[in-house]
C-alpha cells in the first residue's frame, strides 16, 4: 500500500551527506551480454552497452564495501569522436551509455592494469571528463573506482583504450548544490558552497578540539565535545574507533581512528555553523617498517604504498595533484626524498590541513589511501543554516526501510532529517 506524504525537500549540501546507491553492471549476471542492453534505469541514471560484449562471474568487493555478482568487457578500439560517438567497436567489448538524470557524482567500479584509464565522455562534444580514481586492493586483483560528475539531462559513455578492464557495478549519488557538473575539473569546482550558507555568523566565533571520547565504544556514530556529532555517513557497516594520542596546540588528545575510503559527517550543535575546519591526522600505517612500499610504486609481491590525502572535504574534491599529501606515519616522518624515518615523536607533529567554511551546519570530509587517524579543531558560531529549497510532494512506500543521518535504521514515526528510497527528508 503507498501513501502521499508531503516532506520538505532538503538540499544535500544542507547536510554535506549524500546517500549513495550501487547497482550492478550485469544484474542478470549473462555470459554475453548483447548491444543496447538495458543494464540499469533507476532514478539517477540509465546505463545501456553500446555492442555485445563477453560476461562472467566476478568476486570483487569495490567502494565502500559493494560486492557485485558478476561484469563484463569494457573497452573500445578507439575514442568516441565525430564519427563514433560512443567509440569504435573492440572484439567482445562495448562501451557504456550513461543517460543522467540528476546532477550526480557517479562511479564506476573496474577491474583493471595500473597503467590503464577508465575514461567518460559527454556524448554531444566528445569531450573528456576529468575524473577522480582511487585503487582499492593491493595485489593482483587491480580493482579501481573512477569518478566522475554528471548533468542531469546530459548523455555520457564510458570507454576503455589500450587494456580490457571488467565493469562490475556503478555508484551514484545526488551531486552536491552549487557545484560544478559539467565535463571540468571535478577538484576545482566550488561544490562546498552548496545552499548551506544562511546568512553568516552573528556575534565571535569560538574554537573546539574534539577528539575520541573516553569509555565509548566504538561505534558507526557517536557524540563528541560540546555538542558536535560525527558518523561514519559514507559506510553504515563501518564503525568509529580509537588510535593513538596525538599532540595540538601542546596538549594530548585521543585520535578518532576513520574508515578508510568512506564519507565522514561532522555535525554541529543546532544554531551553530562553522567556519573553518582543521584536521590534524596520521596515517595508521608503519610506513618506515616497509621499505618495498615507495611513493606509489609497487615490489614483486604486489604491496605498495598509497598516495594518502582527503580527497573530500566540505563537498569540494581534491586529486592527488591538487591536495596536500599526508606525510605523518604512526611510526615516522615521510622525507623529500620518499624515504621515511623512524621518529619517536612523530605523532607529537601530526599533519595539519586548514579548510575554509561557507558557515555549514554539517561539514563533510573523506580520505583516500591508508586509513588515517584524527582530532578535528572547529572553528564555528552562532548562524542559521538554510539549505531547505522548496516543498515537494512524494510518493512513498510506506514499508520502505528509513534511515537516520547516521546511517542506522529507524521506524517510520522517526522524527527528523531521514534517508528513504536514497533521498533525505524531513519528517515532522
Amino acid at each position: 500500500m503507498k501513501k502521499i506524504f508531503t516532506l520538505i525537500a532538503v538540499a544535500m549540501m544542507a547536510l554535506g551527506v549524500n546517500a549513495q546507491t550501487h547497482f550492478e553492471a550485469n544484474p542478470e549476471g549473462l555470459e554475453i551480454v548483447p548491444a543496447n542492453t538495458v543494464l540499469t534505469d533507476n532514478e539517477f541514471f540509465k546505463a545501456t552497452t553500446v555492442y555485445e560484449s563477453k560476461g562472467g562471474a566476478n568476486n570483487y568487493t569495490y567502494a565502500n564495501g559493494a560486492a557485485f555478482t558478476h561484469q563484463f568487457q569494457l573497452r573500445v578500439a578507439n575514442n568516441p569522436s565525430a564519427d563514433f560517438p560512443y567509440g569504435e567497436q573492440q572484439s567482445e567489448c562495448t562501451p557504456v551509455i550513461i543517460d543522467a538524470k540528476q546532477n550526480i557524482t557517479f562511479s564506476a567500479h573496474v577491474r583493471t592494469g595500473n597503467n590503464k584509464e577508465v575514461c567518460m565522455y559527454e556524448v554531444a562534444t566528445s569531450s573528456k571528463l576529468t575524473s577522480t580514481n582511487e585503487f582499492l586492493e593491493d595485489g593482483s586483483n587491480y580493482l579501481w573506482s573512477w569518478t566522475w560528475t554528471l548533468e542531469a539531462g546530459k548523455q555520457y559513455v564510458i570507454t576503455e583504450k589500450g587494456g580490457t578492464g571488467r565493469l562490475s557495478g556503478f555508484t551514484a549519488a545526488v551531486a552536491t548544490a552549487g557545484g560544478d557538473t559539467g565535463s571540468g575539473d571535478t577538484g576545482s569546482g566550488d561544490t562546498g558552497s552548496g545552499d548551506n550558507t544562511g546568512g553568516g555568523v552573528t556575534g565571535e566565533t569560538s574554537k573546539v578540539i574534539l577528539f575520541y571520547p573516553d569509555g565509548v565504544e566504538g561505534a558507526n556514530a557517536m557524540d563528541l565535545q560540546e555538542g558536535f556529532k560525527i558518523a561514519i555517513t559514507g559506510n553504515a557497516e563501518k564503525n568509529l574507533s580509537s588510535g593513538n594520542n596525538i599532540t595540538v596546540g601542546g596538549s594530548a588528545y585521543k585520535s578518532i581512528k576513520i574508515s578508510n575510503g568512506a564519507q565522514n559527517t561532522l555535525t554541529l550543535p543546532e544554531g551553530k555553523v562553522a567556519t573553518k575546519i582543521t584536521l590534524y591526522s596520521y596515517v595508521n600505517h608503519n610506513e618506515a617498517k616497509r621499505e618495498d612500499q615507495k611513493g606509489g610504486e609497487k615490489d614483486q609481491s604486489g604491496h605498495g604504498y598509497r598516495w594518502c590525502y582527503w580527497k573530500e572535504v566540505a563537498g569540494t574534491t581534491y586529486t592527488q595533484e591538487t591536495a596536500v599529501l599526508f606525510s605523518t606515519f604512526v611510526d615516522g616522518i615521510r622525507q623529500a626524498d620518499n624515504s621515511v624515518t623512524l621518529d619517536e615523536t612523530a605523532l607529537q607533529n601530526p599533519d595539519a590541513q586548514t579548510f575554509e567554511l561557507a558557515n555549514l551546519s554539517a561539514v563533510t570530509f573523506t580520505n583516500t589511501g591508508e586509513q588515517p587517524c584524527i582530532v578535528i579543531e572547529v572553528e564555528y558560531g552562532n548562524g542559521s543554516a538554510t539549505g531547505i529549497n522548496n516543498v515537494t510532494t512524494s510518493t512513498i512506500d510506506v514499508n520502505a526501510p528509513v534511515y537516520n543521518i547516521s546511517g542506522q535504521q529507524v521506524s517510520k514515526n522517526y522524527k527528523g532529517i531521514v534517508i528513504m528510497n536514497g533521498k533525505k527528508y524531513i519528517n515532522k
